[in-house]
């Protein structure tokens, strides 16, 4: 059977807001895309995300909503947890993936935001 591909649709220069009824909002910002599957490698895909904004890898840290939940962020840290994340959504067609980064003023902000959009 051949691997379900997606398409990371990653949003930069935006804000992370808490909207009026508790979720999680982000708005604005440029677009990049990245494909991937069961079989993308952790450290490959946050280097590459790394690389699209000139941020360090070990700087970056991603997360996503868990299905059906408005403000439960969950890490992206291992191979594992990409395959667990496609695994959740395998019956929807987007997915937000959030990237935050270190700040020397601070904890870690949000920076951009992706959306796995499924073929």
């Amino acid at each position: 059977m051949p691997k379900r591909k997606h398409i990371l649709v990653c949003r930069s220069g935006a804000k992370l807001m808490m909207s009026e009824d508790g979720s999680l909002a982000y708005m604005g910002g440029d677009a990049y895309a990245i494909g991937v599957n069961e079989n993308t490698r952790f450290d490959e895909l946050k280097s590459e995300m790394a690389d699209m904004w000139k941020f360090d890898p070990g700087s970056i840290a991603l997360k996503y909503l868990l299905p059906n939940t408005s403000n439960n962020l969950v890490t992206i840290a291992s191979d594992k947890d990409i395959r667990n994340m496609l695994e959740f959504y395998e019956d929807s067609t987007t997915v937000d993936v959030y990237v935050f980064t270190n700040s020397n003023n601070g904890p870690k902000r949000a920076v951009q935001t992706c959306q796995i959009l499924g073929e």
